[in-house]
C-alpha cells in the first residue's frame, strides 16, 4: 500500500500548484469504492464547513472499471453546470474538495469500482 500512496501523493503533488497550496499529506487511508445496480452517492463536497481541521483540499477518484463494467455511475461535478468526465481504468480526477461539489449517479447495470482519496494540508515541521 506504500507504494500506490506515494504515487497518488505523487499525483496530488503534481496538480497543487494549481489551486496554490502549500505542500500536501494523505492523512487517511484511500477507500475502495464499489456501486452495483441503483447504488449512487448524492450531491456533497468533501469538506464540509463544518468540519474539524485538518481540512481535505484535494480529493481524487480513480476509475478502476473499464467503461464496458456497466452503465449509468457517472461521476458529476458541479462547475458552471454540471460536468461529466469520462473516466476510462487507470483514469484519475483530482479536484477541490472544499469547493466542488460532486455526485455519482445512479448504477444502471454491472459494477463500478474507483479508488478515492483526499489530499490534505502537510503537517508543520517542528
Amino acid at each position: 500500500m506504500l507504494i500506490i500512496t506515494e504515487h497518488l501523493l505523487g499525483l496530488f503533488e503534481a496538480v497543487r500548484g494549481q489551486w496554490q497550496l502549500a505542500e500536501l499529506d494523505m492523512l487517511e487511508h484511500a477507500q475502495y469504492c464499489v456501486y452495483g445496480p441503483e447504488d449512487h452517492f448524492d450531491w456533497h463536497l468533501d469538506q464540509p464547513a463544518e468540519a474539524p481541521p485538518p481540512a481535505r483540499r484535494l480529493s481524487l477518484v480513480l476509475m478502476l472499471s473499464a467503461p464496458g463494467d456497466f452503465s449509468g455511475g457517472e461521476l458529476e461535478l458541479n462547475l458552471a453546470g454540471t460536468a461529466r468526465p469520462r473516466l476510462c481504468a487507470g483514469d484519475a480526477i483530482i479536484f477541490p474538495a472544499e469547493t466542488v461539489e460532486h455526485r455519482v449517479a445512479p448504477v444502471e447495470t454491472g459494477m463500478r469500482q474507483t479508488l478515492v482519496c483526499w489530499a490534505y494540508d502537510a503537517p508543520a515541521a517542528i
